[in-house]
């Protein structure tokens, strides 16, 4: 309770519900990784790969922008899939 009172906590529960509805355990509707989608990368041919994109991952899009106006002291990425 202290750190309800000290600390601010943005709490989002299924980061895929449209995905997770259809079975996929990491991919939305549009059938994008999302644990790939946080950052800009390089595909395995070396072309850049832009993420996230609103097109392709518009959920891992807007909670960065949250992140970015708020701040993040913490990140939890927490997985109840796994047996």
């Amino acid at each position: 309770r202290d750190a309800l009172k000290m600390f601010t906590f943005y709490i989002v529960p299924n980061m895929c519900p449209d995905g997770a509805f259809r079975g996929h355990l990491r991919t939305n509707a549009g059938g994008h990784n999302l644990n790939r989608e946080w950052c800009p990368s390089e595909k395995l041919d070396g072309t850049p790969y832009d993420a996230p994109t609103l097109n392709r991952s518009p959920e891992v899009y807007h909670v960065l922008q949250k992140m970015d106006k708020t701040g993040v002291d913490v990140f939890l990425d927490v997985h109840g899939d796994e047996e």
